[in-house]
């Protein structure tokens, strides 16, 4: 009798145990779905530094090529997105501010405009374009926006994303 009821005993599981095998199955699935969207907006903002690097990069190569000639939109724009090759070129110019609203990745070079500086790049649209300022520098009071420089000193904007769909401006000294 006392090996019979020791049989029917380990034949399956008890509804205890089956739930705490569900509620540690859910905590594991709750962990990663609140893990993943961290990572990707890590990783896609990994790839914009790098791409901010690289257009860093092959403007400084453009300069030095072109015997420390300004860079613009017209002289230059081609040939550093060539070296790139992930932007549409926008025809920026002063009077429009390189203001980039469509939902395509643009790239555009424009001057500073005296002491008048460009703001650090806004909205949701902005995420996937960059702006070489020439005869600027990065401000050192507002994040992601520009001061007056030098002439031959350069400052590129971008941003990348923060949590909660945020934005965060970023300006790099070139």
């Amino acid at each position: 009798m006392k090996n019979l009821y020791k049989q029917k005993r380990q034949q399956g599981f008890t509804i205890i145990e089956v739930l705490i095998v569900l509620a540690i199955a859910a905590l594991i699935l709750l962990i990663v779905f609140l893990a993943v969207p961290a990572l990707q907006r890590n990783s896609r903002n990994t790839g914009r530094n790098n791409e901010a690097a690289r257009v860093a990069s092959a403007t400084n190569t453009w300069v030095a090529n072109n015997n420390a000639t300004t860079p613009t939109t017209a002289n230059a724009g081609a040939a550093i997105l060539t070296d790139v090759g992930t932007f549409n070129q926008y025809n920026g110019i002063a009077a429009q501010a390189c203001t980039l609203t469509d939902n395509v990745s643009d790239f555009c070079i424009v001057p500073q405009v005296a002491a008048t500086p460009y703001g650090a790049f806004t909205g949701t649209t902005s995420l996937n374009d960059m702006r070489v300022v020439t005869a600027a520098r990065c401000s050192t009071v507002t994040t992601g926006a520009t001061v007056a420089g030098a002439t031959r000193e350069m400052a590129l904007q971008y941003s990348t994303e923060s949590g909660g769909g945020a934005i965060n401006a970023n300006c790099v000294t070139i």
